[in-house]
């Protein structure tokens, strides 16, 4: 089964570029030009700033948006794909043997090896451009993990409804650009207005905003925010996989 997996995985991230000049080095090149436009409006335009720390620099802003726009990547990308993970692979549907749960998880897996790719690149401007480095960036992988069970527990959650609601892929994929102005990717916790605190509750902007703490401003997450998202990241893994088995059996009747 892991060799099927990863068999899978790897199809699925080499797909999207097949055919192109540049191949794989789409992997590198997309997230930076992307980087690039968002750096020009909010720095150059906006002179943008979480005022985390009075400190705080261009380099440091910059780094910070290229952490936040990489891991909301992830979850972007698990959005766009994931609704058509089952449905694009009807043919393995009727197949009694087959363990269509490898499916969604190899359209996440995919993602994942993107989201490394683009990783790698937050890391070496971090360590060229960023602050020293503390004890506190090794909650980092942590964050990331959480993260990644996230991802996963949607993969699975939307590849099974995604069989039943044709309309979810659009959905999804107008959603994400409403979740990348609602999870903190330009600005901090403490710059939301008062009224706007339901923010604090969305697992992904706690996500960022620890993330760039860790790395940048040298500050531990809360023990209330690790648990919030540890229990919110497992429960929709757990979640996610539970009602994925549950509908598996009537995928037949619908495809």
């Amino acid at each position: 089964m892991w060799a099927l997996l990863s068999q899978l995985t790897w199809r699925n991230f080499a797909l999207q570029h097949r055919g192109s000049y540049l191949g794989l080095a789409w992997s590198v090149i997309s997230p930076l030009m992307i980087f690039g436009v968002y750096a020009f409006v909010f720095i150059a335009i906006f002179h943008g700033r979480y005022g985390v720390v009075p400190t705080e620099r261009d380099a440091d802003y910059a780094i910070g948006l290229l952490l936040s726009l990489t891991l909301l990547q992830l979850i972007q990308e698990v959005l766009a794909v994931t609704p058509y993970a089952v449905l694009q692979n009807a043919n393995y549907v009727k197949r009694v043997v087959f363990p269509l749960a490898i499916l969604p998880a190899a359209a996440f897996g995919g993602a994942l090896l993107r989201f490394l790719v683009s990783i790698a690149i937050v890391l070496i401007a971090t360590l060229l451009f960023g602050p020293p480095l503390s004890a506190a960036a090794w909650w980092f992988p942590v964050i990331s993990l959480m993260l990644c069970l996230l991802s996963l527990g949607l993969s699975w959650f939307l590849a099974a409804v995604g069989v039943f609601l044709r309309d979810l892929g659009p959905f999804t994929q107008s959603f994400s650009i409403l979740l990348m102005f609602m999870s903190g990717v330009f600005y901090s916790l403490k710059q939301i207005p008062a009224h706007f605190r339901f923010l604090r509750f969305n697992p992904i902007l706690i996500a960022l905003e620890c993330s760039r703490g860790a790395l940048l401003w040298k500050i531990a997450p809360s023990s209330a925010d690790m648990i919030y998202l540890g229990v919110v990241s497992a429960g929709t893994c757990v979640g996610g996989y539970a009602l994925f088995r549950y509908l598996r059996p009537a995928f037949a009747d619908v495809i």
